[in-house]
């Protein structure tokens, strides 16, 4: 970590942390670091437990389309700090690899990448709600927490990443879980983990399903709307297009059919 050249400090930032950019070897890096300073509601344990999150979850999670972490250093938690230490504040930083900021609205890009991004990021909504630590919820879903990587759009941001799903009570007469996903029981680890007493008749539930559709809501109204936008596609692509936008509009679309799709659609292109 001493050894990366910081150029530029404070760069961007988000709620626990700030961003800086160095270079290590000739490659440029982001360097992200907590934030002593910003306050926002949110006081310096929250943050650093924001912070640790981030590198916890990019550490479980591995799909092509999340930014990649090269390492991190924790050097001190403020739980450290006592009344005869200097060191009031933690000292903990992540490096990642460097994105470039970009507009999907005004970026101009190929028939063939359209389809490639629309693809990925497609995929990557397969991914979290098939991953590892079960079906994931970005839950603070905003065009600035994606970048572009090599011509990639990529994840940058998951402090605010959870498997949790939205929940629901199993007696309600009528569902309230949105998208229409139906108010399923908590298996045994879930019903763990909530206020139900062990072995009790608690009625609590999940809106099983609830996280991926959030995702492609919000990947649907941030980005797939612009790439797949039907009138800058040859015309033989646009009806299919069209009725594809209209379903994800809609959230009518599963995602494994989303995926196919856009499959399909880019090998068409792809031969073209």
């Amino acid at each position: 970590m001493d050894k990366i050249r910081i150029t530029k400090y404070e760069v961007g930032g988000g709620r626990s942390k700030v961003v800086d950019i160095g270079y290590f070897n000739g490659q440029i890096l982001a360097v992200k670091r907590l934030s002593i300073l910003k306050q926002e509601g949110k006081g310096l344990e929250s943050r650093q437990m924001l912070f640790i999150q981030e590198i916890i979850m990019r550490d479980q999670l591995e799909h092509s389309s999340i930014i990649k972490m090269y390492g991190f250093c924790l050097r001190h938690l403020h739980i450290d700090y006592q009344r005869k230490n200097v060191l009031k504040y933690p000292d903990m930083s992540a490096v990642y690899e460097y994105g470039d900021t970009f507009d999907v609205r005004t970026k101009y890009f190929t028939i063939q990448e359209r389809l490639k991004h629309a693809f990925e990021l497609a995929d990557l909504v397969s991914y979290l709600h098939s991953s590892p630590l079960g079906s994931m919820l970005i839950v603070d879903f905003k065009s600035d927490h994606f970048l572009m990587v090599n011509n990639r759009i990529k994840l940058i941001d998951l402090d605010y990443i959870s498997n949790v799903e939205y929940g629901c009570y199993l007696n309600q007469t009528s569902t309230l879980c949105p998208f229409h996903c139906p108010c399923e029981p908590l298996n045994k680890v879930e019903l763990s983990t909530t206020f139900c007493e062990p072995g009790s008749d608690c009625n609590v539930g999940v809106c099983r399903g609830f996280n991926v559709r959030y995702n492609i809501y919000n990947m649907y109204n941030t980005f797939l709307k612009y790439l797949l936008e039907p009138s800058v596609f040859p015309i033989e692509s646009r009806r299919s297009l069209t009725d594809m936008l209209s379903r994800l509009r809609n959230n009518s679309v599963q995602i494994e059919e989303l995926v196919n799709g856009l499959i399909s659609l880019l090998r068409i292109h792809t031969k073209s």
